[in-house]
């Protein structure tokens, strides 16, 4: 009778130690999900913050394109003036001779 009590007792504490790591398996489970959940909602906003930064370079791309245009606009004025005073330079040369 007493290896039969025994092994019913052996039998209870295997249950009971089973359940134990059953319980502790599952906390794990739901820290691990709770860390999963962390990282998507910092991946998420490392995502955003990353698509926020490259349309802000290429709106500083596009800005620096506008100004060489606008320089090259310049260049081109101011060349083109250069011609109209040495033009005018040259008929008040002509006039006055």
């Amino acid at each position: 009778m007493l290896d039969l009590s025994d092994t019913f007792n052996r039998i209870e504490y295997t249950i009971q130690s089973t359940k134990e790591m059953a319980a502790n398996i599952e906390t794990l489970i739901r820290e691990l999900q709770t860390s999963s959940t962390n990282v998507l909602t910092e991946l998420k906003t490392i995502q955003s913050k990353s698509e926020s930064t490259m349309m802000n370079g290429q709106s500083i791309s596009r800005a620096i394109q506008e100004q060489a245009s606008t320089v090259e606009s310049i260049t081109i004025t101011a060349d083109e003036l250069q011609k109209v005073s040495i033009d005018i330079d040259d008929q008040l040369q002509q006039y006055r001779s």
